[in-house]
């Protein structure tokens, strides 16, 4: 009721004094009738006003509730619509747009799209995709700035734009919002895990911190390539059942006779 009176009190810039013409009924009811509608229904609202004006010696009139003509300025505060919406539906109008088109589609710059694919690449290599959902799995404790740092070092060597760690992480919300990061581990850790990721947590200096989680991406990296010869031999097991046993056979003959 007080932004109401406020608005009534006020006085439009055509000169007429719209606002004595209204009570706080019919503002309340003007106001509902307007904010009840979603988005696109308040756009074309606007543009069913424009269509609907009348034009004076002096100014354009906008109906309102009980048939009242009143001033842009007027209609403005009357349905308390914000400023810069309201004139920039009136400029759309006055470039021939009368009815709520599609918002337009962003179109992203290189620096952009080379993060997208350099993400992209990195879960088709490093994540396990679950059976039962489209998500797309990264290794446990993976954390986002330390990829964000990889891929920034990767483009930068590489003579590539790259963009900031901000973008980057909205980046990843709207283009990919089934790749996360795993919360527990699958899998029992080896002692090179436990004593890396111990020599992480408690180093602080800078350079030793990128030379650990170096070893770390090393070390996880042939983990990852044993883990896909295992599934490609396990396959191989599965279709050729008269020739290989098992998928120990397979693995000790790729060995050379060490223990699978």
């Amino acid at each position: 009721m007080a932004s109401i009176r406020d608005a009534l009190s006020k006085k439009c810039k055509c000169g007429k004094d719209c606002m004595k013409a209204l009570d706080i009924n019919t503002v309340g009811f003007c106001r509902y009738m307007f904010w009840s509608k979603n988005y696109q229904g308040r756009v074309q609202w606007m543009f069913d006003k424009f269509l609907e004006s009348r034009r004076t010696k002096k100014s354009q009139r906008y109906m309102v509730e009980g048939g009242i003509l009143v001033c842009f300025n007027a209609l403005v505060m009357i349905h308390k619509i914000p400023v810069n919406f309201a004139y920039d539906l009136k400029r759309k109008f006055a470039n021939g747009q009368c009815a709520p088109g599609t918002r337009r589609k962003v179109k992203h710059g290189a620096a952009y799209m080379g993060a997208v694919e350099f993400l992209e690449g990195y879960a088709t290599t490093h994540g396990d995709r679950m059976p039962d959902s489209r998500l797309v799995k990264l290794e446990y404790k993976t954390r986002k700035s330390h990829l964000y740092n990889r891929y920034k070092k990767e483009y930068s060597l590489a003579m590539k734009p790259v963009i900031k760690l901000g973008p980057f992480y909205r980046m990843w919300k709207s283009q990919f919002p089934h790749l996360r990061i795993k919360k527990t581990s699958g899998f029992t850790k080896c002692t090179r895990c436990r004593i890396l990721e111990r020599r992480l947590e408690v180093t602080r200096r800078p350079d030793k911190r990128e030379e650990i989680i170096r070893l770390i991406e090393k070390h996880n990296h042939l983990q990852m390539m044993e883990r896909k010869l295992y599934y490609r031999k396990r396959q191989m097991a599965r279709m050729f059942p008269s020739q290989f046993g098992s998928v120990c056979d397979l693995l000790y003959q790729r060995f050379g006779g060490r223990e699978c």
